[in-house]
């Protein structure tokens, strides 16, 4: 069942694609179930721009687009509030991956049937996850034989499963590093690092920043 006008017209969309045929298409459905085009773009530096300044509800980005990852983490850095979809017209493994460590909350294929899309968008909004069964059942296979890509942290009972990035941030926070000291390390901007620890610290039900440190320190240790 798809949404309907009342569910969804006050949901503000950014539309990144670079076909614009596609993108008319897409912009078709989404109007048609009352979301609303805040702003269509067809590169990644527009979109970055376009988010920080329309700071739509969800983002759908283009993976297929040059820089569409690197567009994913600024947006991600500079509007945390946003949601953010990748588009894309296939991936192997790794890519997916990438995508994920970027902060997304969604990667869909540009052959799914695009009368779902606004729905999907809409489930982002609430708060759910945008996969398709087979993409979540593919990153947890490569997770399981990748390694440490994700880590847990105990204290208290179960309190959060952060990224292999958040670990590393709060673990250089922890040996005193300022957040721009941290930014310079991992090569991200200070938005970025400033992103992950806001992510690590809601993940954690941490009241802080310093309780997410000594949380992943005594978990360590």
């Amino acid at each position: 069942m798809l949404p309907d006008k009342a569910t969804t017209r006050e949901i503000k969309l950014l539309v990144a694609l670079a076909d614009p045929a596609f993108a008319a298409v897409v912009e078709r459905h989404c109007r048609a179930h009352g979301l609303v085009i805040a702003a269509s773009v067809r590169a990644a530096a527009p979109a970055v721009y376009a988010a920080t300044t329309a700071q739509p509800d969800v983002c759908l980005i283009d993976r297929d687009m040059s820089e569409a990852t690197r567009a994913a983490w600024e947006i991600r850095a500079r509007v945390p509030q946003t949601k953010i979809v990748l588009i894309g017209e296939g991936s192997s493994d790794e890519v997916l991956l990438e995508a994920i460590r970027s902060g997304i909350e969604g990667y869909l294929f540009k052959d799914m049937n695009l009368e779902r899309l606004p729905l999907a968008l809409v489930d982002v909004t609430a708060g759910k996850a945008a996969l398709p069964r087979n993409v979540a059942a593919r990153l947890l296979a490569v997770m399981r034989q990748s390694g440490p890509n994700w880590r847990g942290v105990v204290a208290d009972g179960p309190r959060g499963r952060l990224t292999q990035r958040e670990w590393e941030i709060l673990e250089l926070l922890g040996q005193g590093l300022t957040t721009y000291e941290v930014a310079e390390r991992l090569v991200l901007t200070a938005g970025a690092v400033r992103s992950h620890i806001s992510s690590a610290v809601r993940k954690l039900g941490a009241a802080n920043r310093l309780e997410a440190v000594r949380l992943v320190g005594r978990d360590a240790a």
